[in-house]
């Protein structure tokens, strides 16, 4: 319970952070270029300084959470429907359908998300459509194989036989034994890849092949911030400790759901 308290309340304060973001940022016009402040150190001033543009790294640090966690929630989302639609329907029909369903999804996750970024980049252009579609494409194959090794698990189950026996079809199975019981697997693979997410999403960022600018994003602040290191290194501290919390929450959140979730501790149903 405490490490889903800690995951629960880091990520909280991130998504806080974004959400206020939309309200109020310590600088009521952040995107505002004000070159005779650039690299003002942090202090009153500036809470965490200025870029070499002027602007406030807090609220760029606000906005980019937005920005961030926007796009790593769209492509689990999607990755997670969809790979665990793949996995589901893969572990019901068994065959021929289940084995040609996973070698896709096999194909899938082997290509890295970086080069899948590059070439949708190239199809749909640099921006945040093409990083959830790249992480999604990752993200899917991954829910595929934890829904398909469950599900299966579950349909070998004597309950599950007894429901067939009662004249229970595919749907009714899915829905009122299936589900319920790989649930917590689901919801732990969920946590997990949202923090892989993050850190994919940075890394596009980084490449310049996520958020475009003016909008913010953790990664692009990163890649902005390399060459001023040695006189400004604020300007990594900041979001690369607003990702570092964010992907640590994430992870020690999915843990806590590991253990409580566990569905060898649990009765089926």
């Amino acid at each position: 319970m405490i490490r889903v308290t800690i995951g629960l309340a880091s990520l909280g304060l991130v998504a806080g952070m974004a959400l206020l973001s939309f309200a109020w940022t310590p600088d009521p016009a952040p995107l505002r270029l004000d070159i005779a402040a650039r690299l003002t150190p942090p202090g009153s001033a500036a809470l965490l300084g200025t870029d070499q543009l002027g602007r406030d790294t807090a609220s760029m640090v606000m906005m980019g959470a937005a920005s961030s966690l926007s796009i790593a929630l769209a492509a689990v989302a999607l990755g997670g429907l969809a790979g665990s639609a793949a996995g589901l329907f893969a572990a019901l029909r068994g065959g021929i359908a289940a084995a040609l369903t996973m070698r896709i999804m096999d194909i899938l996750f082997a290509f890295p998300p970086v080069l899948s970024a590059l070439l949708l980049a190239f199809t749909l252009g640099a921006g945040p459509q093409g990083a959830v579609a790249a992480i999604a494409l990752f993200v899917t194959p991954v829910f595929a194989r934890v829904a398909h090794a469950g599900a299966g698990q579950v349909l070998r189950s004597d309950f599950v036989r007894a429901a067939r026996a009662l004249g229970a079809g595919d749907r009714r199975i899915a829905a009122h034994h299936v589900l319920p019981n790989i649930g917590g697997l689901l919801a732990v693979q969920a946590s997990l890849q949202f923090g892989l997410a993050i850190l994919t999403e940075a890394g596009l960022g980084y490449l310049g092949l996520g958020t475009q600018p003016p909008s913010p994003s953790w990664g692009r602040m990163l890649a902005d911030s390399q060459s001023f290191l040695g006189v400004a290194p604020w300007l990594a501290l900041a979001p690369g400790a607003a990702i570092a919390i964010t992907v640590l929450g994430a992870n020690i959140l999915g843990d806590g759901l590991a253990e409580r979730l566990d569905p060898r501790g649990r009765t089926p149903r």
